[in-house]
């Protein structure tokens, strides 16, 4: 008995971990995926930020809007 007691509450304190951890490592993906976004279109953090809570606004603005996509500098060699 005293085995399935510890075994649930190891499983508990994982759980518990795991809840907090992979909202936060999406967030930071998110955040990192957004603000690739705004620099391949000449843009910095603060349109990353505008992404981050109006995204139906700012990333309409990158199709319509003036902003041109520029390739990174890693990928400008290649071709």
């Amino acid at each position: 008995m005293y085995e399935v007691v510890s075994v649930t509450l190891n499983a508990g304190v994982l759980l518990d971990t795991l809840q907090f951890a992979l909202p936060s490592i999406a967030f930071g993906l998110t955040v990192t995926l957004y603000y690739s976004l705004s620099r391949a279109f000449g843009h910095g953090f603060g349109y990353t930020v505008g992404i981050m809570f109006l995204p139906f606004i700012f990333v309409l603005l990158l199709g319509v809007g003036r902003s041109r996509y520029t390739r990174p500098d890693k990928y400008r060699d290649k071709f």
